[in-house]
């Protein structure tokens, strides 16, 4: 075969199907395709996060859209007979639904270049790659599935399936992925991923790979193509194929620019913190986001003053409650260690207009969960725990779309987890009370905690053996209305009077 100098010979393999047969749904993706860009930011941040180089400087994550001449890699666009493959085996609404609009895509779109989206990051380790290894990165993230192999316990990726997040941005499901390890390792491999399908009447597997290396990652310079070798440590994750229309002049710029939109607006409502904290410096197109002008993008990013009343929106208060920690009466900050999670911080901003809704945070400051607080005190906060004993707990308690902690999710030790959730919900609802000390007769909530909480009831009044630790829920739900809220009383509290038969899990607070 003679080499295209740009592809350096690079061509799809699929192997021959021997198992079982995967069909055109993905259920691996499902969690990332209702917000396909903030799904893909949260994931590659958090996976470059995890993998910084050194901690007295921020990591440096780049997005930037690119194009590729598609004269000069031919070979790539041969995809298109393995996707009329995937229609010729599976000539169901779901499989039309799917592949009709990647050959669209390919048949359609510029026929001089393709649009691709780079997800570069820079002070990292890179991903060393071990054939047949899956505890090597690479190996991990481009061969496996439902596999993580990070280095560190604060980690996100305790699923392993996070990729699905790139392939969901890609209008032909591909990625080109290129890394480089601090001791000058450097890997590179294309990858698709679409069903079991037919070529030539060959059944083939629903995964397959670009390199020119028997369908095996690639090294060195001298056989990665040029465009996507990486010069300093660190990794490149390329997905190939995003959609961007053209105005009537012609130009693509506006399409460019409100991806951009979408990617900055993510990067700000979930990593802030990290921002601000000089853990992580983020590149859009040209703008750059760090920690000396995070207050600055954030104001002309989000003109309201106030997050909204449903759903988590507005990063721009939290972010006040966080830099005007304890400058006044109304920027509080608690912190305090506490049992089973360690050392955790607790930013209030007292606000009358405020929603009560609280960030809730880990080690790498990755937003996890944004849930209102069921009481009408006025506040925003965030919760943080960085501690190394409680970060490990805590994301084991993570769902793989790491949008929630749920002790029932851990992987180990799960009355460990029962106990580290009801112990930051105390915390929590023990630091609201002495805050908002002057304030009598409220009622407080803590979200989910009626899952792990007993609550008495009538039938309970003669039984001695209770063993339960489950309550009822209260009718509230969380903004995105996935979850039940319960309610817990912190120490000596006065419990309003009412029929012990009606148990809502409702706790008020009374003060002299």
């Amino acid at each position: 075969m003679v080499k295209n100098v740009a592809e350096k010979g690079c061509f799809w393999h699929f192997d021959k199907q021997t198992g079982s047969d995967i069909g055109p749904n993905d259920a691996m993706g499902e969690p990332f395709k209702r917000m396909p860009y903030e799904s893909l930011v949260r994931e590659s941040i958090q996976n470059s996060l995890d993998a910084v180089d050194d901690h007295n400087k921020p990591v440096e994550i780049e997005f930037r859209i690119r194009r590729l001449k598609c004269r000069d890699y031919p070979e790539l666009f041969n995809l298109k007979e393995h996707i009329e493959g995937c229609l010729d085996m599976y000539n169901t609404k779901d499989a039309q639904r799917k592949f009709e609009p990647m050959l669209d895509y390919l048949n359609n779109s510029n026929k001089e270049s393709l649009q691709y989206l780079s997800v570069s990051d820079k002070n990292t380790i890179g991903m060393d790659y071990r054939k047949n290894d899956p505890k090597s990165p690479f190996y991990a993230f481009v061969r496996s599935k439902g596999v993580s192999a990070k280095a560190n316990s604060s980690a996100g990726g305790a699923f392993g399936f996070g990729k699905a997040a790139y392939f969901n941005v890609s209008k032909i499901r591909t990625v080109f992925i290129s890394t480089k390890t601090k001791d000058g390792k450097t890997f590179f491999e294309g990858e698709a991923s679409l069903c079991t399908h037919k070529v030539n009447g060959k059944k083939l597997v629903d995964t397959g790979f670009y390199d020119n290396n028997n369908g095996n990652p690639m090294s060195g310079e001298e056989n990665i193509p040029s465009r996507f070798f990486r010069e300093y440590p660190g990794t490149d994750i390329n997905i190939m194929g995003i959609e961007l229309s053209t105005d009537r002049s012609g130009s693509i710029e506006k399409s460019k620019n409100k991806v951009y939109d979408e990617i900055r607006k993510a990067v700000l409502k979930n990593f802030f913190l990290s921002i601000y904290d000089k853990k992580l410096t983020v590149l859009i197109g040209d703008e750059e986001i760090n920690a000396k002008n995070i207050k600055d993008v954030v104001d002309k990013e989000f003109l309201e003053e106030e997050d909204q009343n449903r759903g988590y929106g507005n990063c721009k208060p939290y972010l006040e409650a966080v830099m005007l920690a304890n400058s006044d009466k109304n920027h509080v900050l608690v912190s305090k260690e506490i049992p089973v999670l360690g050392k955790v911080n607790f930013y209030v901003l007292k606000k009358k207009t405020g929603t009560n809704r609280i960030l809730y945070m880990r080690s790498p400051r990755m937003l996890v969960d944004a849930v209102k607080n069921p009481n009408n005190y006025g506040f925003y906060g965030v919760f943080l725990c960085d501690d190394p004993r409680g970060n490990d707990i805590l994301r084991q308690m993570e769902g793989s779309a790491h949008r929630e902690w749920d002790p029932k999710q851990a992987t180990y030790n799960l009355d460990k987890a029962k106990e580290a959730y009801l112990s930051m919900s105390n915390f929590i609802l023990d630091s609201l009370v002495s805050i908002f000390a002057n304030n009598s007769g409220e009622s407080l909530g803590i979200v989910g905690l009626e899952n792990y909480l007993y609550i008495p009831t009538g039938s309970d009044d003669d039984d001695d053996n209770i063993e339960t630790v489950s309550g009822n829920p209260t009718g509230d739900v969380r903004d995105d209305g996935s979850s039940f809220t319960g309610y817990i009383n912190p120490e000596n509290p006065t419990i309003e009077d009412s029929p012990v038969e009606t148990s809502i899990g409702k706790v008020t607070i009374s003060k002299p």
